[in-house]
């Protein structure tokens, strides 16, 4: 099973290593000459399916290093800063190499450098607050950290695995059974005659009818009825996870635009 991992960049040196080797891709020369010629197909690899050299790393330490012998190809990795991830990747290889992390990175004021490297794939940019998936992951963060066993297991029963669950809850992509579970229960409701209530004020609602690509939900007691198709129940869906979760019955024209 993969596993996730979590770096921070909380201060202006660490910004600036974004640059070097996560918005930019690190010079294919300078990568390759940090290593014998014995790595470098499998160096070219990783250059051919990132379409550049994306790296990070972490300085000598007990826990840095348990977490990245503990990293395998596959695994998701985030940046975050501001209380907010920022980028997304997966890990293709990691090498220890102090060479070539002092070319990219320079050092630090106890003189170590971020010599165990880890290559990624082309990171991809999100604007996702922690908290708005603290209910997944974790709350906060300090330095490199790994995501624990049981938050894994309850992502992977969840979403299948976490390529799914980075889809869904990070960049609100759905594959086609998405649409068809949300069709499934509507037209469920409606046979069984299901009676729910909205999360805020407690208004009760039915579905009054229910076809392949949507229904006509009906307040209980009054005559209004809207239709929702499972487009718009995806969208609307994404506005409220960007609001953390919920939404107040002041917001509503949000959900109606």
């Amino acid at each position: 099973m993969n596993n996730i991992f979590v770096f921070t960049a909380g201060n202006a040196d660490a910004r600036s290593h974004l640059d070097a080797s996560i918005r930019n891709s690190i010079n294919k020369e300078l990568v390759l000459g940090s290593f014998d010629t014995s790595e470098h197909e499998a160096l070219l690899k990783y250059y051919g399916e990132a379409e550049g050299f994306y790296a990070w790393g972490a300085v000598p330490g007990p826990q840095n290093e348990s977490r990245w012998k503990a990293m395998t190809a596959g695994d998701v990795v985030f940046c975050v800063y501001e209380s907010t991830y920022h980028y997304v990747a997966k890990l293709l290889g990691k090498y220890e190499n102090e060479k070539l992390a002092r070319a990219i990175w320079g050092e630090d004021e106890n003189h170590q450098t971020w010599q165990y490297l880890y290559f990624l794939t082309k990171p991809a940019e999100l604007n996702i607050p922690i908290k708005n998936v603290a209910n997944y992951l974790n709350e906060a963060y300090w330095g490199f950290t790994r995501i624990g066993d049981d938050k894994i297991k309850n992502i992977t029963l969840e979403h299948g695995n976490i390529e799914n669950f980075v889809e869904r809850v990070f960049f609100d992509r759905h594959d086609d059974n998405a649409q068809e579970e949300f069709i499934n229960i509507v037209k469920r409701y409606q046979e069984e005659g299901t009676v729910f209530r909205s999360a805020t004020q407690g208004t009760r609602y039915f579905i009054q009818a229910a076809d392949s690509s949507g229904c006509v939900v009906r307040r209980v007691d009054a005559e209004e009825s809207e239709r929702c198709t499972a487009s718009l129940y995806l969208e609307k869906r994404k506005i409220i996870r960007e609001r953390g979760g919920s939404l107040r019955f002041n917001d509503l024209e949000l959900i109606r635009k």
